[in-house]
């Protein structure tokens, strides 16, 4: 494979006798996909290497920023109807091109900010698919509306982008606002023309302004009238094809592509990718001009190009003092590649056993990456997880109680270090901002006139109202198509709950709190190792006037009782794996004086409505007071920041914190200091 072409050639370099400079030694490149590859394996060890081509325009940066402006003008809309009075821009190309290096550090330096952060918190929430980029005051917003805005950030894009946003002019008349542009983001920019980054970004921008320029000088009686996104489009087409040079450095090993390796003089070689259609490269097919063609007319045909490259291989072999040639058996795909036919190529009856040597199979010839100078690295794996900080906590929710218990180490990252992923890629509602807009919806029944109404078109009505009124807060009115289709279910799940609350009114029971947020300091836990306050937010108590019965519901969109989800194990060996709504019930005691005979459970809207029910938890008291215990042994390790055992088993829905706790790797290291439960 590529890889191990790359160790073979550092392996035999680190095995030749004597000390050799840089100019002693040349890597040959048949195949130029390779050079990333033998690049990064020299770079391990220590070794400085030079490709002739340092980058090509459209890996720059200056060509991706223009690039990016010119997929973002492409997304703007003006705005013309009453509907949309702003201009309004694609949240994909905007992401796109805040988070281009150069436009994010000149946005940073404009907003004294960081744009790009607010932009992915505001768009994981909100989901919107279009931003305005001169967005209105949000006035007085409901206080569950606290994501931020990047306000500033946008009007700074807008305004930058204003002179390219107009109508289609003459092409000449685009030179100077692409200019201008340019110029805007790079204004404050330093760069070493030694530098490798200061030299590519230097000869990007002289080959970006020539080509601008030359759109200055074209004749005006020719000129077509474009849009300023088709000027660009033609800068960068005018560029495409540009290479950069590398910056020479004496210290470095040269690497030379397989037609120049003959002129090259250097005493000791390695070639890699020396393989059928690199050496000897051949054309099998041609439109206008076939190879029996290009015979006739005396021009480069396949016979040609085997005896050049038969020369070039006779040539290595003569003038050098060490000379390896490497052909590879698969690609990075891992398709498999067949060996030059000039390996084959010998004297005598040495033929057969040069076939044998190439369909040598034996996979223990591999050698693995060798870092450090050629030397063998450490055995240990530099990849450890992080050892957790004895950090402990004062105050914590209810819910999170469950994320200890599946795995203390993911508390720390989640709850202490506070670590999140977020993904701005989702073009529609999440489990958790779908459930959003459920309990804003029931949250604004629960606070109506409604509560105790048996009109059940009445209640039906209201919740449909309060859901489409909530989606609009929430997501505003550029969300992606996804989401109405969404609501919709949505608004089906709920036209079955107030079926069900017109059922329960009529049995007795009535909302006596909905969304009730419980502070810090009203329910304390006191522990060996300190006290812990515990918050949360129940999401309904029911109170049965005829029965004196407390029902504290929490809302589920999943149909699973709530003994599966709180325990697990089987009959007496049953344990506790989930404590909300144990926890549920000691907050409502201690904050809201809640006692007596109290029912516990799940108000489930699932996608089925005829299932829509309360689903009881009918644990006894002493599988309660057995969950209470839990809490206590729970809170006390919280408290004096006990998170040293990390979960074998993943738990599901931990896929952000993978990386950190490497759970993919087959022999994950453990830390001398922490155990593994």
């Amino acid at each position: 494979r590529p890889d191990d072409q790359a160790t073979t050639v550092a392996a035999w370099l680190s095995q030749l006798p004597g000390t050799r400079r840089a100019d002693d030694v040349t890597i040959g490149i048949a195949d130029e996909s390779l050079v990333p590859t033998v690049t990064r394996q020299m770079a391990d060890c220590q070794v400085t290497t030079r490709w002739v081509h340092e980058a090509a325009l459209p890996d720059t940066l200056p060509w991706q920023l223009l690039e990016a402006v010119a997929q973002c003008l492409e997304s703007l809309d003006s705005g013309e109807d009453d509907n949309q009075p702003e201009t309004t821009v694609a949240y994909g190309p905007l992401a796109a091109l805040w988070r281009h290096p150069d436009f994010e550090t000149w946005l940073r330096a404009k907003t004294e900010s960081d744009p790009v952060a607010v932009l992915d918190a505001f768009r994981s929430k909100h989901l919107v698919a279009r931003l305005e980029l001169k967005p209105q005051d949000p006035g007085d917003e409901d206080p569950r509306q606290r994501t931020p805005l990047p306000a500033a950030a946008l009007e700074q894009t807008g305004s930058l982008l204003a002179a390219l946003s107009a109508a289609p002019a003459p092409l000449t008349e685009w030179s100077e606002p692409i200019t201008t542009l340019l110029a805007t983001i790079y204004q404050d920019r330093t760069a070493d023309r030694d530098e490798r980054n200061g030299h590519v970004l230097l000869a990007a921008s002289r080959h970006i302004h020539k080509a601008v320029t030359d759109l200055g000088e074209v004749p005006g009686n020719v000129a077509p009238k474009i849009s300023a996104v088709e000027a660009i489009q033609l800068v960068l087409e005018m560029v495409s094809g540009e290479t950069i040079a590398a910056v020479a450095d004496p210290e470095a090993i040269e690497m030379v592509g397989w037609l120049e390796l003959p002129l090259d003089d250097a005493a000791v070689l390695a070639v890699v990718g020396v393989n059928e259609g690199h050496v000897p490269s051949s054309s099998t097919s041609d439109l206008f001009l076939p190879d029996r063609l290009r015979q006739r007319l005396g021009i480069l045909d396949n016979s040609r190009r085997i005896a050049r490259d038969a020369y070039a291989v006779s040539a290595l072999v003569a003038s050098r003092e060490h000379l390896l040639l490497i052909g590879g058996r698969q690609s990075d795909s891992q398709d498999p590649l067949q060996p030059s036919r000039l390996l084959l190529s010998t004297e005598g009856d040495g033929q057969p056993a040069r076939v044998l040597d190439l369909l040598d199979v034996d996979l223990t010839r591999r050698s693995a990456r060798l870092p450090g100078a050629f030397a063998n690295g450490p055995a240990d794996s530099a990849f450890l997880v992080p050892e957790p900080t004895a950090t402990g906590l004062s105050r914590i929710g209810a819910t999170a109680f469950s994320d200890f218990l599946d795995c203390p180490y993911r508390f720390f990252l989640r709850h202490v270090l506070r670590l999140r992923a977020i993904d701005d890629q989702n073009g529609e509602l999440m489990a958790v901002t779908f459930g959003d807009l459920a309990h804003d919806a029931l949250d604004e029944f629960g606070r109506s006139d409604l509560t105790d109404s048996t009109d059940v078109d009445a209640v039906r009505e209201f919740l449909r109202s309060a859901a489409w009124k909530w989606v609009g807060i929430r997501h505003g009115r550029y969300r992606p198509e996804a989401v109405e289709v969404q609501v919709t279910q949505l608004t089906n799940r709920l036209n079955a709950v107030a079926e069900w609350q017109v059922r329960s009114v009529e049995a007795g029971w009535r909302i006596r709190h909905s969304e009730e947020s419980i502070k810090a300091g009203q329910v304390v836990l006191d522990t060996p190792a300190g006290p812990l306050s515990i918050l949360g937010r129940i999401d309904r108590i029911d109170h049965n006037e005829s029965t004196g019965q407390w029902r504290v519901i929490d809302y589920k969109t999943s149909n699973k009782p709530p003994d599966s989800i709180h325990r697990k194990g089987r009959g007496k060996q049953k344990t506790w794996k989930s404590l909300q709504l144990p926890l549920y019930r000691r907050l409502a005691k201690d904050a809201l004086g809640v006692d007596g005979d109290v029912q516990l459970g799940y108000l489930v809207l699932p996608a089925s409505t005829s299932d829509t029910d309360f689903l009881e938890a009918r644990w006894t008291e002493a599988e309660l007071a057995q969950a209470d215990e839990v809490v206590a042994e729970v809170a006390e390790k919280i408290v004096r920041g006990d998170y040293t055992q990390i979960a074998e088993k993943p738990p599901f829905f931990n896929d952000d914190l993978a990386g950190i706790c490497q759970d993919k790797l087959p022999h994950l290291p453990r830390h001398e200091h922490w155990s593994r439960s």
